[in-house]
């Protein structure tokens, strides 16, 4: 299974707090299974980290996973998704979680998320959500 594990379930992972999203993220590494990250993705976990040595840590961790990177395209995706739940009513929090879930949808492979954002996205579009 090939999966774009979100930040919002990397923060938890790295603060080693138990859910039901870091247990299905720790089973995915056990099993080998092929797990990305973004450019976005990255950002968001490492900007948080203010210890110099956690950060280069986790920076070392992130850099295993294979990447999936946007292009232009991407972000016009992103906005379509952002603009098309607005007219349903539903405003995302924040239009990071529209690129990363246009990111999702293009490369066809698994979100593995912790955010109701998510939720409402695949209510209308063909994000697979673990």
């Amino acid at each position: 299974m090939q999966i774009l594990v979100d930040t919002s379930v990397w923060i938890d992972f790295f603060r080693r707090i138990s859910s039901r999203e870091t247990a299905l993220l720790k089973h995915a590494l056990q099993r080998r299974e092929q797990i990305f990250i973004t450019g976005i993705i990255a950002q968001e976990i490492l900007q948080g980290i203010r210890q110099d040595s956690q950060h280069q840590s986790v920076l070392h961790y992130l850099l295993l996973f294979s990447r999936i990177d946007d292009e232009f395209g991407d972000y016009l995706a992103a906005a379509n998704i952002y603009r098309t739940l607005r007219r349903r009513g539903l405003t995302i929090r924040s239009p990071v979680d529209c690129l990363i879930a246009a990111l999702a949808i293009k490369q066809k492979v698994f979100l593995l998320h912790n955010d109701s954002d998510f939720t409402a996205v695949g209510q209308y579009f063909p994000l697979s959500i673990i």
